[in-house]
């Protein structure tokens, strides 16, 4: 594997004067869903990862593949028109919330950073408004705003910011190569990146190590695999998922 590229550190720009943001207008496009990497089953009434793929991402070892920095953050989506929030339509534990695609599982409101309601996500974010603003009509940017008081991976930080992970372009999401040129252009904080041959036991070992961010002396949450081939494949996997993993039980000898 390569070394993992990472975003170079910004400094803070002047605060502008902050646009009231306005009703999602098609075809504004909510954040996709992106299935787990690994196959799962219920055993014995126990929730199980398996060390096998997930028929839904379309993965299979061998795959070139980007592993991206799976950041902890709160989620947010910019345009030149302001900041909206993806919402969950079905209740905690509904189990039709799984089988549900984009448009029936989630709704898009707008928000604004100067309600004390977003002060967390305000921190991160607010220095890059005039960026945002600035894009042309139709382009969405995606992030993760994280800050040392948005869990508990950051609080020994004094520290907040956001990560770019993804962009669409008048509701179609572009390939991963144009998001990096994107983030260059505008010069926003990208997720880090490596470029792997995809292995689920590999990637569960790198997991395994106790990784950190790259650019940040926190722990890494895990990774969001993309295609480098056929896009439109993406999965995730997260080190929480670890424990849940089925072992095949050592063979007596």
């Amino acid at each position: 594997l390569n070394t993992p590229t990472a975003p170079m550190p910004r400094k803070p720009a002047a605060k502008p004067k902050p646009a009231a943001s306005r009703a999602p207008e098609a075809p504004l496009r909510t954040q996709r869903k992106i299935h787990h990497l690994l196959a799962s089953r219920e055993f014995r009434g126990d929730f199980q990862y398996l060390l096998q793929h997930n028929p839904k991402t379309g993965f299979a070892d061998g795959d070139n593949v980007l592993l991206t920095e799976k950041w902890d953050g709160t989620t947010v989506q910019a345009t030149n028109r302001g900041f909206f929030k993806r919402l969950d339509t079905f209740g905690a534990g509904d189990p039709e919330k799984h089988e549900a695609d984009e448009e029936q599982r989630y709704r898009l409101v707008p928000i604004d950073l100067e309600d004390a309601a977003n002060a967390h996500i305000r921190r991160g974010a607010a220095r890059y408004e005039e960026v945002f603003r600035r894009m042309e009509d139709g382009l969405c940017c995606y992030f993760e705003a994280c800050a040392d008081n948005i869990g508990a991976r950051f609080s020994h930080l004094n520290w907040a910011d956001i990560r770019v992970f993804d962009f669409a372009m008048n509701g179609e999401y572009l390939p991963f190569e144009d998001a990096i040129m994107k983030c260059e252009e505008l010069d926003l904080p990208l997720v880090a990146y490596v470029d792997a041959t995809l292995n689920i036991p590999d990637v569960v070992h790198r997991l395994e190590q106790g990784l950190e961010y790259t650019d940040v002396h926190a722990p890494l949450e895990g990774y969001v695999i993309r295609d480098t081939t056929e896009q439109g494949r993406i999965a995730k996997i997260r080190v929480n998922d670890l424990p849940k993993i089925y072992r095949e039980p050592p063979q007596d000898e």
